[in-house]
């Protein structure tokens, strides 16, 4: 479970300033 909070919160990371870039 921890595992994949972290790959939600780095997935949110990532898609924050790519979003922000578009």
């Amino acid at each position: 479970m921890e595992k994949k909070k972290k790959s939600y919160k780095n997935l949110l990371i990532v898609e924050s300033p790519a979003k922000a870039k578009t």
